[in-house]
């Protein structure tokens, strides 16, 4: 009887230590509300950094539009389109390409005859640019650009000197209105006289400044036309070393080519200043693409122009 309850008690006592070793092993505790929000938002920043990498790397749509193509530049120093750049010497300038068919240089001897000689004879060397195949034809005078050196100039002609005098003065007030008689400085020296100007402009160019207009030249009372008027740029580089002379054919749509004589020509000489004032503001009133070549393109191939060192 003493053996079974013994029994029992041995059985009560594993018991309790079997409960006693179970409290001393290891365990993960419960996790706390806010640790379980923790690793839930963990989770969400991983799986949207994880879609942004995906978007990275997916090819661009086939239907995207191309990028727009640049404009191309041109260099610094290129001829603009539509023009023909030529070098003679130390001159250079840029010429529409529609206004000649080619363009020759030579270089002229001096003429040293003295005060007394006819006036234009005496002149220093010089660079001459004429041009074959000129858009217009038919015209009186010859197309010519000329490059005097301004100080042998003066040497040797008073005349010269005087000119360049009134064209400095010109350029460095620059009026803003200039009359149709205002006889304007103008080389070469020709045994006629400037009757009337119209559209006159200050234009500078790469070296310098100068004075551009339309003009006539006669001996007598003559009718104002289109066979007879010409474009002209009276120019001084910036260091007063070389003068540029350019003398154009040029037409307006305003004149006839060839004027009829008058009618009453005594009449017509006693209005001949009206005559030559209304022709100037008719003229100046006319657009610059009214011209054949145009006033605009006349005016770039200036700006074009430079003295090289």
């Amino acid at each position: 009887m003493k053996y079974p309850r013994i029994a029992r008690i041995l059985a009560s006592l594993g018991l309790i230590a079997l409960c006693a070793a179970a409290c001393k092993l290891p365990f993960s505790p419960t996790p706390t509300p806010d640790a379980a929000a923790t690793a839930a938002m963990q989770l969400a920043q991983t799986q949207m950094a994880l879609s942004a990498t995906q978007t990275a790397l997916a090819p661009a749509p086939t239907d995207a539009p191309p990028p727009a193509a640049e404009e191309p530049t041109l260099p610094p120093d290129a001829p603009a389109p539509g023009t023909v750049r030529y070098v003679f010497g130390h001159f250079q300038f840029d010429m529409p390409d529609y206004l000649a068919q080619d363009v020759n240089h030579v270089i002229v001897p001096a003429v040293l005859e003295g005060d007394d000689a006819f006036p234009g004879t005496i002149q220093p060397e010089y660079l001459s640019i004429t041009f074959d195949g000129y858009i217009i034809p038919d015209a009186f005078h010859t197309p010519e650009i000329r490059v005097y050196p301004v100080q042998e100039f003066i040497d040797i002609s008073q005349q010269a000197t005087d000119m360049f005098e009134q064209l400095n003065y010109l350029l460095t007030i620059r009026p803003e209105d200039i009359p149709y008689d205002a006889g304007l400085p103008f080389i070469p020296f020709w045994n006629a006289g400037q009757i009337f100007n119209a559209q006159a402009k200050f234009v500078d160019f790469q070296s310098g400044s100068g004075i551009r207009f339309l003009s006539m030249y006669a001996q007598a009372v003559y009718p104002v036309d289109n066979y007879n008027i010409f474009f002209t740029y009276q120019g001084l580089s910036a260091d007063n070393a070389y003068f540029i002379s350019m003398v154009l054919p040029i037409n307006s749509a305003a004149l006839p080519m060839h004027a009829a004589d008058p009618a009453d020509y005594e009449a017509f000489i006693n209005t001949f200043t009206t005559y030559l004032q209304e022709t100037s503001a008719l003229l100046n009133a006319e657009a610059p693409e009214r011209f054949t070549p145009t006033l605009s393109a006349l005016d770039a191939m200036i700006a074009s122009m430079r003295i090289i060192p």
